[in-house]
C-alpha cells in the first residue's frame, strides 16, 4: 500500500513507516457439497505485513474459516448468489518496544459475514458478466482491552467481466465500504473506529483448465 501524507514536518516520515507496508497470504483450502442446493468450503488463511522499506514484519494472523454458499439460477442468464462465512483470527502484532495497555494479541477476533451477489450473463455471445453486490460483515473482538469491541463492515459494489477469449478477458469493478464501531469500540479508537472507503481498479485476467 502507497500513501501520500500532506505536511513537511517530522511526522511525515514517521507516518510513512508505519502506512507504507507489504502484505501477504497463503491459503489453502477445499469445497464440498452439503446437498443439491448448498455448497461448503473449508479454508486456512496465513497472512502478515511487513515493513514496505525495511521488510520487518510487524503483524501476522492464522485464520481457520468455513462457507456456505448457494447459487439459484432464476432464468438462462440470470443467477442469485449468497456467501455467508465465519472465521477466527488468530493475531500476534509484532513490536519493537512494550507500549502499555497494549497487548500483542489485541487483534483475535471471531468474523462472520454475508454476501449477496446477482449475475446476470448479457450479449448475444454471453461474453460479458456483470456482478452487483452487497455485503455486511461483524468483527467482535475477544481480548484484553478490545474484549467487546465490535466493527461493522458494510460493502457495495459492481464489477463486470468480458471475455475476450477462450483464456483472457478483462475486469473492471468499483467497491463502496463504510466501516463504523460499537460504543467501545467509539471510546478505543476515536475517530478511527469509523471510515468511508471507495475502490476502483481494473484487470486483465486469464484461466486455463485442466
Amino acid at each position: 500500500g502507497q500513501f501520500s501524507l500532506r505536511g513537511g514536518d517530522q511526522g511525515r516520515g514517521v507516518l510513512k513507516d508505519i502506512l507504507d507496508y507489504e502484505f501477504r497470504m497463503l491459503n489453502l483450502s477445499g469445497a464440498f457439497a452439503l446437498n443439491q442446493d448448498w455448497q461448503a468450503n473449508t479454508a486456512f488463511e496465513y497472512s502478515e505485513l511487513r515493513s514496505f522499506r525495511t521488510g520487518e514484519k510487524k503483524y501476522h494472523a492464522f485464520s481457520p474459516i468455513l462457507t456456505v454458499s448457494r447459487m439459484k439460477q432464476l432464468d438462462a442468464t440470470t443467477l442469485l448468489s449468497i456467501d455467508t462465512n465465519v472465521r477466527y483470527a488468530f493475531t500476534k502484532t509484532i513490536s519493537a518496544y512494550e507500549i502499555p495497555g497494549v497487548f500483542e494479541d489485541d487483534g483475535d477476533n471471531w468474523q462472520a459475514g454475508a454476501t449477496l451477489t446477482y449475475v446476470k450473463i448479457m450479449g448475444p455471445d454471453g461474453r460479458l458478466v456483470v456482478l452487483p453486490s452487497v455485503g455486511f460483515t461483524r468483527t467482535g473482538y475477544l481480548k484484553n482491552t478490545h474484549d467487546g469491541r465490535a466493527d461493522y463492515l458494510w460493502t457495495a459494489g459492481v464489477s463486470a467481466m468480458y471475455s475476450l477469449t477462450e483464456h483472457f478477458g478483462f475486469q473492471a469493478f468499483v467497491t463502496y465500504g463504510n466501516k463504523s464501531a460499537n460504543s467501545l469500540g467509539r471510546s478505543l479508537l476515536g475517530s478511527s473506529q469509523k471510515y468511508t472507503n471507495l475502490d476502483i481498479g481494473v484487470a486483465i485476467t486469464g484461466q486455463y483448465d485442466f
